[in-house]
Order: C-alpha cells, then sequence, then structure tokens
C-alpha cells in the first residue's frame, strides 16, 4: 500500500495521461491515475500539491469532531440541523418529533427526502421563474463525486444528501445547475448568471465543501 507521509493513498484507475486526488477523509489520500503512471511519478504529483493535501487534511479532522455524531450514526441531519437516528429494522420509517426513524443506515437518506422533497421541489420552481429558464425531468440519486448537474436537455440530477444541508446551500445547488441552462460550462458568463442571483454565491459554496463528507457517508439503496 502507497503512502504519502502518515496518510495512505488509495490509487483508482483512471484515463490514459490523467492525474488527479482527492482527500474524502483524515488520513486518507485518493489518487486517480493512468495505470501507467510510475510510483515515482504519482509521489512527485502529491508532493507538488503538498499544501493542498495539508489543508484539505485539516478540513477533514474538522469535520470529523464537529459532525462526530452524525459519521457515528447517532444523529442525522435534517436541513443542517441535528435530529436523533434511531436504526431498527422493526420501526416505522419517518421523521417525528425530531428523531429520523429508519431500518438501516443507507435508507436514511431516502427517509429525509420524503420529508423534504417537495419544498426542495417548489425552490426549484421558484428559481427558474426567477432565472426565466426551463427544465426537464428531476431526479435524486446517491450522487457520490456531485451535489447535482445538468444536462443538454435540461434534466436535473441532485444528490439525496441535499435535503441534509441548510436551505441556503441547496438553494446555491438548484441556481448552479440552473445556470446551467443559460450557459453549459462554468465559464465567466457562467458564474455571472449564478451571481445575478445569489451575489455571496462564493462564499456559499465554500461552505458547502464541510458537508462533502455526506455524500460518501450514505450509499445503497436502503430499505424504508
Amino acid at each position: 500500500m502507497m503512502r504519502f507521509g502518515n496518510d495512505k493513498v488509495i490509487l483508482v484507475k483512471g484515463k490514459r495521461g490523467k492525474i488527479s486526488l482527492s482527500v474524502p477523509r483524515a488520513g486518507e489520500i485518493r489518487v486517480t491515475a493512468d495505470p501507467a503512471l510510475s510510483g515515482e511519478a504519482i509521489l512527485a504529483f502529491l508532493c507538488r500539491h503538498e499544501r493542498f493535501i495539508l489543508r484539505r487534511m485539516a478540513q477533514k479532522r474538522e469535520e470529523e469532531t464537529r459532525f462526530s455524531r452524525v459519521l457515528s450514526y447517532r444523529k442525522a441531519l435534517v436541513g443542517g440541523r441535528e435530529y436523533d437516528l434511531c436504526i431498527d429494522a422493526s420501526v416505522r420509517s419517518g421523521v417525528r418529533d425530531n428523531t429520523v426513524f429508519a431500518r438501516e443506515e443507507a435508507a436514511v437518506p431516502h427517509v429525509i427526502e420524503r420529508r423534504c422533497k417537495e419544498e426542495f421541489l417548489q425552490r426549484i420552481e421558484l428559481f427558474a421563474r426567477r432565472m426565466g429558464v426551463s427544465y426537464g425531468k428531476v431526479s435524486f440519486g446517491r450522487g457520490k463525486s456531485r451535489w447535482g448537474s445538468c444536462g443538454k436537455e435540461g434534466k436535473l440530477f441532485f444528490s439525496r444528501a441535499l435535503f441534509m444541508l441548510p436551505s441556503s446551500l441547496c438553494d446555491y445547488v438548484i441556481v448552479h445547475e440552473l445556470s446551467h441552462r443559460r450557459e453549459m460550462n462554468h465559464s465567466v458568463a457562467f458564474w455571472k448568471v449564478v451571481a445575478s442571483i445569489l451575489p455571496d454565491w462564493r462564499e456559499r459554496r465554500e461552505a458547502l465543501k464541510q458537508y462533502e463528507f455526506l455524500t460518501d457517508l450514505y450509499g445503497g439503496k436502503g430499505e424504508l
């Protein structure tokens, strides 16, 4: 197993000639790279990005401290607030009395989705009208590596983990994806569209980073 300092390096097969890295949790670096690249080349790449890695490691440790009860499945986030979490195969799933009831851990995002989906869809419609854009089918899923996406035909996809975030951050993701109905890129013109609706989009985007662990925490379809 490759290590970089005290951190474990997980290698993932990537495209030819490409290499990138992410820090999914404290003590772990995920490198997606061309299989033809040597170990020395990968270590050299990590050295060039050492400051970024150290910064992200510090952020992940802060997240693990702040959200320790969520990470240990003692609490669940609903709209940015911590609710008690009850995992019981015999329980009736739902959100009641500031408690999330689910039959298994993987089902938690589905339970929270049922509570929050309608309001989320209303927010999409609200911003679409404000921006003067149309959109197609809206779907929700695991979204392991992304919060949302917008297809060329206007189909919108959002991670179920969004239902766990404060509404201000959900609004940022919604506006971001709807802005692609004007600009299918991340050009200066695209960010001008975002800024016309959310002048503080940079602050919201930065705040969103502290919740990235949610896209890794829950997986699978889960039983409701």
